[in-house]
């Protein structure tokens, strides 16, 4: 994000991974229009504000931290452990896809930086080793999956004006299960942008 119009203060911010209120113009240029931006260091709608003003929250639920659902249904995944050729990567977009009813091969992964929001093991720590990563955070990357979807499924029943309830998922898409309309969740993506992230308590995981 490092334009001519970036001063020193701003690239500090950055650096350090405070949020920073960057221009449109600067947005536009480093994301996809129209993205439901669950990013990190971007402009921030409603959900983005409430996740950076919690930051005690519980692990795993400051899901604009995390993901970037972008318009073409891909899918940006921070992920909170470095990739080494182990196979975090693979792993994080595996299990956040299945909770968040997205085909792990259209995930983007890359690695997060530096920040609390990341810190999703169970031990409280921030590290990449002693084949932990997918054993200790198993159960937090499931509910961010699980949590983004339900932010999904409150967009499309705005959208479609129905209730929540009668809402479904099949792979990336929010599916009116009556009538059968279906939306892809790239279209989706900013009506969600602009949704608060759920109670955790208030939503449930798929059947392992």
């Amino acid at each position: 994000m490092n334009t001519p119009a970036d001063t020193p203060a701003e690239l500090l911010k950055l650096q350090l991974g405070e949020t920073v209120n960057l221009s449109r113009r600067r947005f536009i240029a480093g994301t996809a229009v129209g993205a439901l931006v669950l990013g990190f260091g971007l402009p921030m709608g409603t959900a983005r504000v409430q996740a950076a003003a919690t930051a005690s929250a519980q692990r795993g639920t400051q899901v604009p931290a995390f993901l970037e659902i972008r318009p073409d249904g891909t899918v940006r995944l921070l992920s909170p452990f470095m990739e080494g050729g182990q196979g975090p990567f693979t792993a994080m977009a595996q299990i956040v896809g299945e909770e968040l009813d997205v085909d792990p091969a259209n995930f983007v992964v890359d690695s997060a930086p530096p920040g609390e929001a990341y810190v999703v093991m169970e031990n409280g720590m921030r590290i990449t080793g002693g084949s932990m990563s997918v054993r200790m955070s198993y159960p937090t990357m499931r509910r961010l999956g699980a949590l983004a979807r339900a932010m999904l499924l409150q967009a499309g029943a705005e959208q479609l004006g129905v209730p929540v309830e009668q809402l479904s998922t099949t792979p990336g898409n929010v599916v009116h299960t009556t009538t059968g309309r279906s939306i892809p969740y790239g279209e989706l993506a900013g009506r969600a942008m602009d949704l608060p992230v759920p109670d955790p308590s208030t939503v449930k995981l798929r059947d392992p």
